[in-house]
This record gives C-alpha cells, sequence and structure tokens, in this order.
C-alpha cells in the first residue's frame, strides 16, 4: 500500500469556490503518486482535501472534484455517517 495526504485548497468564495483549482490539484496529485506506485500496490489518500466525495449524500458541493482519484484509488476514512457511503472501515 502506498498512502499519500495533501492539503488541498479551501473552497471559500475566495479561495477556488467552483472547484477548478482543486480538480487541477487532484490531477497533479494524481500524476505524481501514480508515477510512485508500483505494481500490485494500491494508493490511499488521506488529509484535508477540502472535498466532497462525489457518491456522499452531503449538501456540500461540488462533487466532482477528486472524481478521478476514487475511480482509481480509496479513501482512508470517511468516518461513521449515513452520508458517508465510502467508510473503508471494518464492520
Amino acid at each position: 500500500m502506498q498512502f499519500c495526504t495533501a492539503h488541498f485548497s479551501a473552497g471559500l468564495l475566495t479561495d477556488d469556490a467552483d472547484g477548478s483549482k482543486r480538480r487541477e490539484q487532484t490531477a497533479k496529485l494524481q500524476e505524481i503518486v501514480h508515477s510512485y506506485t508500483r505494481p500490485g500496490y494500491r494508493t490511499v489518500y488521506g488529509g484535508d482535501l477540502n472535498s466532497v466525495p462525489p457518491d456522499s449524500a452531503s449538501a456540500g458541493v461540488p462533487k466532482d472534484v477528486m472524481t478521478s482519484a476514487y475511480a482509481a484509488d480509496e479513501e482512508c476514512d470517511e468516518g461513521l455517517s449515513a452520508a458517508r457511503p465510502r467508510d473503508r472501515r471494518w464492520p
């Protein structure tokens, strides 16, 4: 397993309100991380990504910032909430 942590733009009105910068940050993060990913390993992301998971029931937007990362990799921990369907904890 390969673990990666990052801190993306805040998503405030004055800092990437539409999510375009965070989409760029996601793409760059994946480019860097996948260049180090060896066959048979998977990448797990953590940190403060200031993003709402693409299939979250949360009212937060935009929800497409991390779509490419969710399609290719895993989230470390979403916490225990029915609004967070990607919780990877053991039952």
